[in-house]
């Protein structure tokens, strides 16, 4: 019976091992660590910004930001990798709803930069990304009105 725990205590250790090399190697975001989505509020004119942000799991509920505010949020993915997050953001007749955070490389790596936070930023022409790794803000999405 000792033996029968033991071993499937090292074929646990084994996969968890297997899963950090594939993971690292297909370079998706590790489930252990720490991410946080940032958004904040860029609008001229003083303009107030609602964002609304959920995953599958999760309702973060809705925030008003002030001019040149911003809200944050962490969490650490699922254990299967698979947490994803979306936001709606609001303001006056213009609204845009998107993934503000998903466990794939093309997001994680190509638009986020790879770092452990996705900053989001609203301003009168879209909702921009920021890539951290270059430093640059990217336009991802144009506001749709009611």
């Amino acid at each position: 019976m000792r033996q029968t725990k033991m071993f499937h205590f090292q074929a646990y250790v084994f996969l968890l091992a297997m899963a950090f090399v594939v993971g690292n190697s297909i370079r998706l975001p590790l489930p252990f660590r720490t991410f946080h989505v940032k958004v904040e509020n860029s609008l001229a004119g003083g303009k107030l910004l609602n964002v609304h942000c959920k995953s599958g799991d999760n309702d973060l509920g809705p925030h008003r930001l002030r001019p040149n505010t911003h809200y944050e949020f962490a969490f650490k993915m699922n254990y299967l990798g698979t947490t994803l997050f979306w936001c709606t953001l609001s303001s006056g007749n213009r609204y845009a709803s998107f993934e503000v955070f998903k466990p794939d490389s093309e997001f994680f790596y190509n638009k986020c930069g790879g770092g452990d936070t996705c900053a989001w930023r609203a301003q009168e022409d879209g909702i921009y990304l920021l890539r951290t790794d270059q430093n640059k803000w990217n336009i991802m999405y144009t506001w749709a009105t009611n």
